[in-house]
């Protein structure tokens, strides 16, 4: 009996050694793809815990409201995920098969999940630029209503940036997308700490002006008296509705009016550039029997602070308004509060080119 306990341990201890030797010599023989995705993923978990550290530093020096609320969001986000490729680096490395149910995504191919993990690069991009412009405008504001709600703008389009980002991870390393939170998409709406006691925990809708131009009243009906006017693409706040018309609030100017809901946006609206088409000229520099050279120039002025960047289409018309022929030209660029000259040339086949009368420009972005 003592003899077969003997051997038996003895078999155990050779088959955990077996293990082990088997296990080293595995980790001494990792292939260069096995290498390069432990790289990329001891890199992407860095950058995860580094940003921890940094969202949890901005995160205490908050006592509360709104702006701590998806701080704390962010906070869970990235611990969630850094827990998940932390599993996932050890599973590699150790050779260890795991399968998650639910991982985000659905792709059949390598460059189908490529492709999709280029769409949330190009989404995270545009997500940014908006951070910049949100964190401009509150920079302008030293407190106030404006720069709480200016501030809350900021902490949530940084919270859609690290949604954003955990999903391209998911998909990079087949993790499921995990998102334990407190915060509900109505506490977006609310103003939270920082604004006037009256105005703690209303929630307010925000809406884009879609037309050149609207008229603020101060009644619910085309009859009341404009008491502003607002342009395309700036922002106001749904205070209640009657009808078809909507009362607002504009932040910018302190002051609450009605509008007609049809000249509203419920998603943002680029705000119209303000340029002017100056000094639109046309001549013929060259001609046959088969064809005139007809050169053009116009000069655009930027009355904005903002560079634009555009196209244009120039337009030969006859007598009556009739388009005989156009020349495109792309990509123009004006420095703000800059006035510049553009010049080209389109050849005109006859008969077509003795009629040409005027030209027009027509632009857009």
């Amino acid at each position: 009996m003592k003899k077969t306990s003997i051997i038996t341990f003895v078999v155990s201890v050779l088959i955990v050694l077996t293990g082990i030797i088997y296990t080293s010599q595995r980790l001494k023989n990792v292939t260069f793809q096995e290498e390069k995705f432990l790289n990329n993923i001891d890199s992407d978990i860095e950058i995860i815990e580094f940003e921890i550290n940094e969202v949890r530093s901005e995160y205490e020096q908050f006592g509360g409201g709104l702006v701590k609320n998806i701080l704390k969001t962010r906070l869970e986000i990235l611990n969630a995920t850094n827990n998940l490729l932390q599993q996932r680096r050890l599973a590699r490395k150790y050779y260890i098969n795991i399968n998650y149910e639910g991982s985000y995504g659905s792709y059949g191919t390598e460059s189908e999940k490529q492709e999709l993990i280029e769409q949330l690069n190009d989404e995270i991009e545009k997500q940014k630029t908006e951070l910049i412009k949100n964190q401009a405008k509150s920079e302008m504001y030293t407190a106030g209503l404006f720069k709480s709600m200016l501030e809350a703008s900021v902490a949530t389009v940084n919270l859609n940036i690290y949604l954003l980002e955990t999903k391209k991870l998911a998909l990079k390393y087949d993790l499921p997308f995990f998102v334990s939170t407190d915060t509900t998409e109505s506490d977006i709406g609310k103003y939270g700490s920082g604004s006037n006691e009256s105005e703690k925990g209303s929630e307010f809708t925000a809406f884009w002006i879609k037309t050149k131009t609207v008229n603020i009243r101060n009644g619910p009906s085309k009859n009341d008296s404009i008491i502003t006017t607002l342009k395309q693409g700036d922002k106001v706040y749904l205070v209640e509705k009657q009808n078809d018309w909507y009362k607002v609030k504009v932040v910018e100017l302190d002051l609450i009016g009605w509008v007609f809901s049809n000249l509203l946006s419920d998603e943002y609206v680029a705000p119209q550039p303000k340029f002017d088409i100056l000094n639109v000229d046309t001549r013929v520099t060259e001609s046959n029997d088969v064809w005139w050279k007809y050169a053009w120039q116009f000069t655009v002025k930027n009355s904005d602070s903002e560079s634009i960047v555009f196209s244009a289409t120039i337009e030969f018309l006859d007598k009556d308004g009739f388009v005989i022929d156009t020349d495109c030209e792309y990509n123009l660029y004006v420095p703000g509060n800059k006035e510049k000259t553009f010049r080209g040339y389109a050849l005109i086949n006859i008969p077509g080119a003795t009629k040409v009368a005027q030209v027009s420009v027509k632009t857009r972005q």
